[in-house]
């Protein structure tokens, strides 16, 4: 899109400075006519050329704005992420501990249940 807007403020210059050229070798009103158009032209492609480096300027500024932000936003949520796992890694070995500490508490086995049941047999 850039690159077919600068492509067409070039073409507007070059067709202005091809038709005053034009209008010079021209004489009488034909050739201001033609002079006259070709300036029109020029101011025309000038404008397209402004027009197209502000829209590059504020649109480009937002972007990069933009990609700060996300890149930002992303740094937080992996760590956001890291620290849930590793939450989630203590959460684990609290069980685990909890677990064997009742175990060794009630004096009881994993075995227990099963040896308990055969003996009772």
């Amino acid at each position: 899109y850039q690159r077919h807007r600068q492509g067409l403020a070039d073409a507007s210059h070059r067709l202005g400075l091809a038709l005053q050229e034009a209008g010079q070798r021209s004489p009488g009103e034909y050739g201001e006519a033609l002079s006259a158009c070709g300036e029109a032209h020029q101011q025309a492609g000038s404008a397209r050329t402004e027009a197209c480096a502000a829209e590059e300027l504020h649109v480009l500024s937002k972007l990069r704005a933009h990609d700060g932000k996300a890149a930002s936003d992303c740094r937080r949520t992996v760590r956001q992420y890291e620290a849930a796992v590793h939450e989630l890694a203590l959460l684990r070995r609290a069980r685990q501990d909890a677990q064997l500490a009742k175990q060794a508490a009630s004096g009881d086995s994993v075995l227990a249940p099963t040896v308990e049941g055969d003996a009772a047999r």
